[in-house]
C-alpha cells in the first residue's frame, strides 16, 4: 500500500553540546565519501515508520522518542521548516541522541499530489505538466485511453514513468529528473541522511493505462507492461545512486509469494537496492498473512533478505492494537526468524506515533542460529540468540505445548506482567498465532 505522507499546501538548550559535536560530525560526513554507518547485528532490531508527523520533528520530546529506534523512516520534504529548524538540524539532533540510528527519507516516483500549489511538490507538478507525453500527446501524467488522469491514492495522480514519454531538454525522463531534483532538494542539503526511501516499489502498475499514448489501455497484468514499469523504477534508483553514491536505497515493496511474484524477485529489481519494507505483512485485511497464510508471508520476508544487496536492511512491518501484547509478541517473534527490523504500527494511526514495548528493550545479543526457514518442532519456529530465544506458533498451527531446555525464563515486564513474570520456563504452551521471547536465566 502507499504510505505517501500528508504535506502542507498553500490552502492550508539540553542538547547544545551534543549538537555541536553532531554538526562537526556532519561536516566530516559531508567531506568523507562514506562516513561510518552502524549496521546493527544484535537483536531485536526495531524500526519506526514516522513519515506522518513532520510537524513534530523539531520537538525535543518527539526527537527523543524517535531516537530510540535502530532504523527510522522520516518524511522531510522540500521547504520543510518548523520553529526555524532546517531538515539537517533535525537529522543532526536525532543523531546526537542516537549516533547509530539509520535514517531514511521518503520519496515516491510513481505518483504526486494533484496540487499545483503544494509547498512540498509544486515544482514537480509544474515539471510533469509542462513536458511532452508519449506519442507527442499530453504531458508526463499517466492517463487512460480517454486521456483521463489515473489515481491509486487519494489526492494524487499517477505519473507516466516509462520510456514512452518524450525526454526533456536535458535528455531526462521523469525518473532521472526526479532523482536529480530530490538530490538537490532533499539529500544534498542533508549529507547525514543514510537512505533514500522509495515508496510504491510495485511489481506491476496499480491501474491499466495508455502508457504509449496510442489510445489503448494496456493491462497491468501484461508482462511487457510490468517489465517497462519496473525498469522505470529501477532507472530512478540508478539515477539516485549516480547523483549521490553514498545513499542506500530502500523500496516499499509488494508481491504475491503464493504465485512467486514480486518482493524483489524480478530481474529489474533483484539485487538493485540495499533495503526493503514489507509495509503491512501482518495485521491488516490485505496483509499477506491474512489472505495467503503465515508461510507465504515468511517466503516474502525471506525473498526480501535474499534479493536486497548488502547490508540487507529489511523492515518487517505490521499493524496491531496499542495494547495487543499477544500480537506484538507474535510479530516480534516472526521478525526474529530472519535478520530484519520490526516496525509495529498502531491500528488506524497514520505513521505519527513512536510506540515502544518492553520486548524492544531486551538485549538478546547476536544470533546463535541462522535465519529459520523450516519448523523446529510441531510446526513451531525457533531461533536462539546469545541471551535468549524466540519461538513463534504460526497461524493455522493450533495450540502447541513444547518443552524448553533448562536455563531459560520469562523476562520481568511492566506492560504484560502476567506473561512476562520473570519465572523460569521448562515447558510452554503457545496458542495459535502467538509468540514468546525468553531470556537466558542467570547461572
Amino acid at each position: 500500500s502507499s504510505m505517501i505522507p500528508t504535506h502542507p499546501t498553500r490552502r492550508l538548550l539540553p542538547f547544545a553540546v551534543a549538537l555541536v559535536a553532531a554538526f562537526a560530525a556532519g561536516r566530516a560526513a559531508a567531506e568523507s565519501p562514506d562516513p561510518v554507518r552502524h549496521y546493527k547485528d544484535t537483536f531485536p532490531k526495531i524500526a519506526g515508520l514516522n513519515i506522518g508527523s513532520p510537524q513534530n520533528y523539531a520537538d525535543p520530546t518527539y526527537q527523543s522518542a524517535l531516537a530510540k529506534y535502530d532504523f527510522l523512516i522520516l518524511g522531510l520534504y522540500r521547504n520543510w521548516t518548523r520553529g526555524g529548524e532546517s531538515p539537517r538540524q533535525v537529522v543532526l539532533e536525532i543523531k546526537a541522541r542516537n549516533p547509530n540510528v539509520l535514517l531514511a527519507n521518503y520519496t515516491c516516483v510513481m505518483e504526486l499530489y494533484a496540487e499545483p500549489d503544494n509547498l512540498s511538490s509544486g515544482d514537480i507538478y509544474k515539471k510533469v505538466s509542462s513536458e511532452v507525453g508519449p506519442n507527442a500527446k499530453g504531458d508526463w501524467w499517466a492517463r487512460d485511453a480517454n486521456g483521463k488522469h489515473l489515481s491509486s491514492y487519494p489526492r494524487t495522480w499517477s505519473i507516466n514513468i516509462t520510456r514512452f514519454v518524450r525526454p526533456d531538454a536535458n535528455g531526462d525522463r521523469y525518473p532521472e529528473w526526479l532523482a536529480k531534483r530530490n538530490q538537490e532538494s532533499l539529500f544534498g542539503p542533508v549529507p547525514e541522511m543514510d537512505i533514500c526511501f522509495s515508496d510504491n516499489t510495485f511489481y506491476k502498475p496499480r491501474a491499466n493505462a495508455d502508457w504509449e499514448g496510442n489510445g489503448v489501455n494496456e493491462s497491468r497484468n501484461d508482462e511487457t507492461v510490468r517489465r517497462n514499469y519496473r525498469q522505470a523504477v529501477a532507472e530512478y534508483w540508478a539515477a539516485i545512486k549516480k547523483a549521490n553514491p553514498r545513499l542506500l536505497i530502500m523500496g516499499n515493496v509488494d508481491g504475491n509469494s503464493a504465485a512467486g511474484a514480486g518482493y524483489l524477485r524480478e530481474p529489474e529489481y533483484a539485487g538493485k537496492i540495499e533495503g526493503a519494507l514489507d509495509e503491512k505483512a501482518m495485521g491488516a485485511s490485505y496483509s499477506e498473512e491474512s489472505f495467503s497464510g503465515w508461510k507465504n508471508m515468511l517466503l516474502s520476508y525471506e525473498s526480501l533478505i535474499d534479493h536486497t544487496a548488502p547490508p540487507h536492511l529489511v523492515v518487517f512491518g505490521v499493524a496491531g492494537g496499542a495494547t495487543d501484547y499477544v500480537f506484538l509478541r507474535y510479530a516480534l517473534a516472526t521478525a526474529l526468524m530472519e535478520d530484519g527490523y520490526l516496525a509495529y504500527t498502531i491500528d488506524g494511526e497514520t505513521y505519527t506515533k513512536a510506540s515502544w514495548y518492553d520486548e524492544f528493550d531486551l538485549k538478546l545479543g547476536h544470533a546463535v542460529d541462522g535465519p529459520q526457514r523450516a519448523p523446529w518442532k510441531d510446526g513451531l519456529y525457533r531461533r536462539r540468540f546469545e541471551n535468549g530465544m524466540a519461538i513463534v506458533n504460526p497461524k493455522g498451527n493450533g495450540a502447541r505445548t513444547v518443552s524448553i531446555e533448562p536455563g531459560y525464563s520469562r523476562f520481568k515486564g511492566v506492560q504484560d506482567p502476567v506473561t512476562n513474570d520473570g519465572t523460569p520456563v521448562t515447558a510452554i504452551t503457545l496458542p495459535d498465532r502467538s509468540g514468546i521471547i525468553l531470556i537466558r536465566s542467570a547461572p
